[in-house]
């Protein structure tokens, strides 16, 4: 009988590593301006969660994040139009999943691997329903702890935040929605988004992550939840994990094609 099974190299995935993961939220265009360009120059990525159902998202967002997500940079969504879910039907819902993946499908070429609730509102039962169209949602991975990102947010908080995660060996997610520039902070000008995290700030700590390396893995969410996945349903066979064909029909059905996996890991 055919093995249909996936190995993966033991030194290609460090399970014992913590993972950090950046994550930001609607829809900017200081998403691709701003965020991305400031990941690249220190060779990070990060994750967009979009909400395609907002009016003209093709013609004003769709090319950059296309972009985006071409450099591997992470694109997932948000819900189609950000409503609270916990306040809508399961009619509703349902939509709400379907159509956000479609319009990214259609227009960013990807599918969504993760969401992201729409206010952090989320139950038992959503995320159960989450997971029947995404691998993982922000607000459920295993051992993680999500940090909000904000306009006072300090450069020595997210680094208290980091070594707390590390001491304590639980995976951090930082949620943020936009950046500020400097001269817009100081003269009291808003920047774009909810809060927006000043630039200066996130600039500060992006160039002192590197000291991290050997303990932590700075990823996308989408390569986060892999490596919770592998952790949770991995054989270890000769030195290799063993994705059985349970697993990789898992995957396959929230769109982690075996492409998809590698270039995930």
């Amino acid at each position: 009988m055919e093995d249909m099974s996936v190995r993966i190299h033991l030194q290609k995935i460090d399970l014992k590593k913590i993972s950090i993961s950046f994550t930001w939220d609607d829809n900017s265009y200081r998403h691709a301006r701003l965020i991305a360009p400031l990941f690249e120059k220190y060779r990070l990525k990060c994750t967009f969660y979009v909400v395609p159902g907002e009016k003209e998202f093709t013609k004003k967002y769709a090319a950059d994040y296309s972009k985006l997500a071409k450099n591997y940079f992470e694109i997932g969504s948000h819900g189609y139009t950000h409503k609270d879910m916990q306040q809508i039907s399961d009619n509703e819902i349902e939509l709400e999943f379907i159509n956000a993946i479609k319009k990214i499908q259609k227009n960013i070429h990807r599918y969504p691997i993760t969401f992201a609730f729409p206010h952090h509102s989320d139950s038992y039962p959503l995320i159960a329903t989450a997971r029947l169209y995404h691998l993982e949602t922000r607000n459920s991975l295993n051992n993680s702890k999500r940090y909000s990102l904000k306009t006072h947010t300090t450069v020595k908080e997210m680094v208290d935040a980091v070594n707390q995660a590390i001491m304590d060996k639980y995976n951090l997610i930082f949620s943020g929605h936009s950046l500020i520039l400097e001269e817009e902070y100081l003269n009291k000008r808003n920047g774009e988004g909810y809060e927006p995290l000043r630039f200066k700030v996130l600039k500060e700590f992006l160039s002192n992550l590197e000291r991290y390396s050997t303990i932590v893995d700075i990823i996308t969410f989408a390569q986060a939840s892999i490596k919770e996945f592998i952790k949770h349903n991995l054989i270890i066979v000769n030195q290799e994990y063993k994705l059985d064909e349970d697993s990789l029909n898992q995957l396959n059905k929230v769109g982690v094609k075996f492409k998809t996996l590698e270039s995930l890991i």
